[in-house]
């Protein structure tokens, strides 16, 4: 058997321990949903990234083939 007062400090200290696990509990929920959120962001910043290189890509693959279409003088005077 205990007494009221060591009874009423150890309800005590259980209610402060318990409301500090919820708070933890809940602060690890937003940060686990903050995490998500930058995780999609990223993966969302990279398929953009990717998808502009690949634009850029196919514009400098455009620009080399006309490139090698261009007549030089060297071609000028091989025709003469």
């Amino acid at each position: 058997m205990i007494t009221k007062v060591l009874k009423a400090e150890i309800v005590e200290a259980y209610d402060g321990a318990f409301k500090a696990l919820q708070s933890a509990a809940r602060n690890l929920e937003e940060v686990a949903t903050l995490v998500e959120i930058a995780d999609r962001d990223s993966r969302l910043a990279n398929r953009r990234m990717l998808d502009d290189l690949g634009n850029v890509t196919a514009e400098l693959g455009a620009i080399r083939r006309r490139l090698g279409d261009v007549e030089t003088y060297e071609d000028r005077r091989k025709e003469k």
